[in-house]
């Protein structure tokens, strides 16, 4: 069931050229060794009929972010010392000139109808709305994922399952009216992970509807390696403690817990027939893999909870309802 405030895409309204509004396009960046360069190239080739500029945000730790970026001929760059790419998006907004405001990241690559799809999905909307687009993870080499590519393709970056249940839109692919992130107010700038949720679930908590554009389309790459995919598990349950302990609910719940202690034998061996429908060699990998990472996602929220506990308070002292999600 879709939560309140969620809502199917509209039928496509009729724009012509001089309805087009002006978009500014928001990437943070930090830790770059030359990924953004295709990302710009990315930028360069959309066919969007209005003006587009673009806001890079440099968050620490880049290399040579000028040269990568000579591709575009609207483009700035601006720097956000405070780490975290919710901050840096934050920072973008000071100067974002456009009446729409399209949010990705420094590894994707937007399709040449990205914006032009999403924008005239987002026109559709009657009244306050943001738009999630689909995001294709894909592996290295076609055809030869390793074990995290695999896992990482099925069950990474689930955009329609994040705006259609859940309420909200990964970042690497949400857009919406500036009026709208205005009326809504800025990303939690204190998370590291999770912040695109919380913005989410902020926004339809006022009315704003959360739309999934399917045809709004960015790729990114699938983490290569399980060392990769291990620190990106370890920054998602550290955005989702430090999210609940900020809001003051419990940190587990007891339905939540439970699941997750318990082999989840038949929902792993189900979502494996997203790599193959037969028994390849790929899909009993994924299998092996699927397994092993529902204990590291155990395993990394105990370590990160135990780490940051409050001194004399147990972590698992409060036990709340289980979630719908």
């Amino acid at each position: 069931m879709n939560p309140v405030g969620t809502v199917r895409p509209q039928p496509d309204p009729v724009v012509t050229d001089h309805d087009w509004p002006a978009v500014t396009v928001v990437v943070p960046v930090h830790g770059d060794r030359g990924e953004l360069a295709k990302t710009a190239k990315a930028l360069a080739a959309l066919d969007y009929p209005g003006a587009v500029d673009v806001v890079v945000v440099d968050n620490g730790d880049n290399v040579g972010l000028e040269q990568s970026l000579a591709v575009l001929e609207r483009v700035q760059v601006v720097r956000e010392s405070t780490p975290g790419s919710y901050a840096a998006r934050n920072a973008a907004l000071a100067v974002a000139s456009g009446e729409v405001l399209a949010f990705t990241d420094g590894d994707c690559l937007p399709r040449p109808d990205w914006l032009s799809e999403g924008v005239r999905q987002l026109l559709a909307c009657d009244g306050p709305a943001f738009v999630g687009g689909a995001i294709e993870l894909f592996p290295a080499v076609a055809g030869r994922a390793s074990f995290a590519e695999l896992w990482d393709c099925v069950n990474g970056l689930r955009q329609d399952h994040y705006v259609e249940d859940q309420g909200w839109a990964a970042t690497a692919n949400m857009m919406t009216l500036r009026s709208t992130f205005d009326r809504v107010g800025p990303f939690s700038a204190f998370l590291r992970s999770g912040g695109d949720r919380e913005w989410g679930e902020r926004a339809t908590r006022t009315g704003v509807q959360a739309v999934f554009g399917a045809t709004a389309v960015v790729d990114h790459p699938a983490r290569p390696t399980m060392a990769e995919l291990h620190k990106k598990v370890r920054r998602v349950t550290r955005g989702d403690v430090d999210k609940r302990r900020a809001a003051g609910t419990a940190l587990y719940d007891r339905g939540e817990l439970k699941g997750s202690l318990r082999p989840n034998v038949r929902s792993t061996v189900r979502t494996s027939a997203r790599v193959s429908p037969g028994w390849t060699f790929d899909r009993v990998r994924y299998v092996a893999v699927g397994h092993w990472m529902q204990y590291y996602f155990v395993g990394a929220k105990f370590a990160h909870v135990l780490r940051t506990r409050r001194p004399g308070r147990a972590p698992h002292a409060t036990v709340a309802t289980p979630r719908a999600d």
